[in-house]
Parts: C-alpha cells; structure tokens; sequence
C-alpha cells in the first residue's frame, strides 16, 4: 500500500514537472520572439557581419553537412516546396522582379561566356568543316549524329554533351560542319538518307 502511495506520488511530481517544463518552453518561446521582433535590425546586423567574418568556415560546413546527409536535405526540401508551392511562386515572383535587371544582366554574361566556350569547342574540334574545308568559326555548327528525336531544334551549348565538355573535358561524338553542309545533310537525313558523318567519329 505504502509503495503504491509512493508511486503515485512520484507519477504526480513527474507529471507536474513535465507541465511546468512546457510552459516555461513556451514563456521562453515567447520571450525570444518578442526578443527578435524588438531587435530586429540589431540582430540582422550581428548575423551579416558574423557570416561575412566566417564566410568560408560556414560554406565548408555547409558543403560538408549537404554531402553528409544529402538524401535528408533533398527529401526535406521537395516536401517543403510541395507544402508552400504558392508561397515560392510568389516569392520567385516577386524577387524576379524587384531583381529584373541583375537576372537580364547574369542572362547576358552567361550567354557571352556560352558563346567564348562554343567558339573554344569549335577550335579544339578542328575548326573546320570536314567537307569543304570553311574554317570561318562564324559560319561552322556542330553535327551531333547520335542527339536524340526531342534534342532536334535545341540549340548544342544547351545539350548535357556540351556541358559536360566545358565541366569535365569530356568530349562528345560531333563533327564541324559549314551552316551549307549542315543544311544538306540534315534535308537528307530527314529524306531517309543515312548519316554518313557516323563514320567519321
């Protein structure tokens, strides 16, 4: 009898301590956000000059916590954006367009660095068409015998074999063609002809 009073009251003190546990949370809680909303401006202050003063200690242990538990943070992020999926629209709406032109700026640098890798491409594949000899970079296009029916139209610089050259040296099955020769061969294919380029690579 004795030891079952004890019990009981040992269950009560738990019970109680856990409630005040919770609601001292919740005070602490509320104290910290009245704190941040007060302090706002300091606050914001303090973390951009901590980030800019350890930059790169938080990048690495970012880089290194992403690798560590890639899966988690890829999960967590497709549940997150498919629980707010209207509030990113509008954020990326809205970001879009308070940032207009720094996006037609970072568009415009991207395509001029496209275009100084496209022109490398060229050179490095011969810079020359392999049927009339043309060497005007200007006027060469890259044939890629092997691109599949839903690549036709896109435009090569946007193809993962492009990307993969410019990331990782890895050459792709092409061939340099003058914008008359390309022509010609591209009517014929689409007549049935075979691609004869194929032998060459």
């Amino acid at each position: 009898m004795l030891a079952e009073t004890m019990h009981k009251e040992v269950s009560t003190q738990k019970e109680t301590d856990e409630k005040l546990n919770i609601e001292l949370r919740k005070k602490k809680a509320e104290y910290n956000k009245k704190y941040r909303q007060k302090h706002r401006d300091e606050l914001l202050e303090h973390n951009r000059k901590y980030y800019q003063e350890h930059k790169d200690k938080l990048r690495e242990d970012a880089k290194r916590y992403y690798q560590d538990h890639r899966e988690e943070v890829r999960e967590y992020r497709r549940k997150y954006r498919q629980e707010h999926k209207e509030k990113f629209k509008d954020y990326q709406k809205n970001y879009f367009q308070k940032n207009r032109e720094k996006f037609r700026e970072s568009a415009r640098r991207g395509h001029l660095k496209d275009l100084e890798h496209y022109r490398r491409f060229k050179i490095e594949f011969g810079g020359k068409c392999v049927v009339c000899g043309e060497s005007d970079l200007n006027v060469l296009e890259v044939h890629h015998p092997d691109r599949r029916v839903e690549e036709k139209g896109v435009s090569f610089v946007q193809t993962k074999e492009f990307k993969r050259w410019v990331n990782d040296g890895i050459k792709p099955r092409v061939v340099l063609l003058c914008s008359n020769h390309h022509q010609k061969l591209e009517i014929a294919i689409a007549h049935g002809e075979p691609d004869w380029t194929k032998t060459l690579i």
